[in-house]
């Protein structure tokens, strides 16, 4: 088969759209398919626009899209997606993967593969159209992306496939009238993703931290809906009674936000406690970190979209052998996979009083034994290599059809 992913990312993007997309095209090209990726560059990532192959993968950023929420960004990214047409006559593709979120874009692929009667899947991660919807800034913008979500809806509908990350997605596209769906877990590479045991001094030590430190990690993009800040402010509480609790981020952020971080850091007076390492794209050096770790962070905010969301980090954490304290509602599917399972703490989204007191229960815990249910969770549902599985007999059936 040829196949043609488009991710809407400069890619390779340092985030869970890139993740999971260069997964699933790795297994498939190893597999003996032919396999591309579309992606796009910004006016902020000039440097990513071209071609290259990454593992025998063509890597094609060649449409230009503006990461805005507003109507006039909207008009021009759908239309910007003209410039794929090209691409469409040249690889040819049996079947187009298109990733959602970012989805803007999204419109104008879809309209250009109908027009070359092209096999369609959707793959739907987040439930973007709201989250936009819900940053818009004026009256008008939100009332363009409400109307927008409806004709996504229609597309979604006439595609040969969506295939939706939770079970709760697909309720919610029933509700929309898309019947067509699939369920196609998120989860970690469990090869990659794993206890590197023998490792962990040494990895501690590169990182000037010692044995019997208890280190918290984030790992992901550091961006509004993540309150890294609220971690510090937790961490400069329990320091108080624990003072080898130590704090390592790592992932992509502006330089502006950096620098607030930082002065928070400085404020609280702990420079000794936290490290930021940047981004890891390598993701064997990203699980070898995960790995050195204690506890996983997922510090949500109060958004009620993320009672919907397992994201990427926690799965990533779980397969490393680390319990997670989540800043989730305990009805959220996050929550409930948590406290079922036994592998971490569910804290009050918000609040750096009761994530300062999970930190401190979860350090008093049994963290291995959590560790370990975690890792056998991973095993059993959510590796990648397993559901890459059943992704490709999907393609199969609809290449067939």
């Amino acid at each position: 088969m040829k196949i043609l992913f488009f991710l809407l990312l400069p890619n390779p993007y340092p985030g869970a759209a890139w993740t999971r997309i260069s997964f699933f095209a790795q297994y498939l090209k190893d597999k003996g398919h032919k396999v591309s990726i579309a992606g796009v560059f910004t006016p902020t990532s000039l440097k990513k626009a071209g071609f290259k192959k990454i593992n025998g993968i063509r890597l094609l950023n060649i449409t230009p899209l503006i990461i805005s929420a507003n109507f006039f960004s909207l008009l021009f990214n759908v239309f910007s997606m003209i410039t794929t047409i090209p691409l469409i006559m040249v690889l040819r593709p049996n079947i187009v993967v298109i990733s959602v979120p970012p989805g803007q874009a999204a419109l104008g692929v879809f309209t250009i593969i109908k027009l070359f009667r092209k096999k369609i899947i959707f793959d739907y991660r987040d439930e973007w159209e709201d989250h936009v919807i819900g940053i818009s800034k004026s009256k008008f913008d939100r009332n363009a992306f409400n109307i927008f979500k409806r004709i996504m809806s229609w597309c979604y509908r006439h595609s040969d496939k969506v295939s939706v990350v939770t079970e709760i997605y697909r309720q919610k596209f029933n509700e929309r009238n898309v019947k067509n769906t699939e369920l196609l877990l998120n989860g970690a590479d469990c090869n990659i993703f794993k206890p590197y045991i023998e490792e962990k001094s040494k990895s501690r030590y590169l990182l000037g931290f010692s044995d019997d430190d208890f280190i918290l990690i984030f790992s992901g993009n550091i961006v509004g809906y993540y309150r890294v800040d609220l971690i510090i402010k937790a961490l400069k509480i329990v320091n108080l009674k624990l003072t080898k609790i130590k704090l390592i981020i790592v992932g992509y952020a502006l330089a502006s936000d950096i620098k607030g971080l930082n002065i928070l850091i400085s404020d609280l007076g702990l420079q000794n406690n936290i490290k930021y390492i940047g981004t890891k794209i390598d993701k064997t050096e990203l699980a070898k970190l995960i790995s050195c770790c204690d506890v996983g962070i997922v510090p949500y905010d109060g958004n009620p979209l993320w009672k919907n969301s397992l994201p990427v980090k926690s799965f990533e954490y779980f397969a490393c052998g680390l319990p997670i304290v989540a800043t989730a509602y305990k009805d959220s599917i996050l929550g409930k996979l948590v406290e079922s399972n036994n592998i971490g703490i569910v804290s009050e989204p918000e609040s750096v009083e009761c994530l300062a007191s999970s930190i401190e229960k979860i350090y008093h815990s049994d963290i291995e034994a959590a560790g370990k249910r975690a890792v056998s969770l991973m095993k059993t549902t959510y590796d990648r290599n397993i559901i890459a599985i059943k992704f490709l007999k999907i393609l199969e059936e609809l290449n067939n059809s």
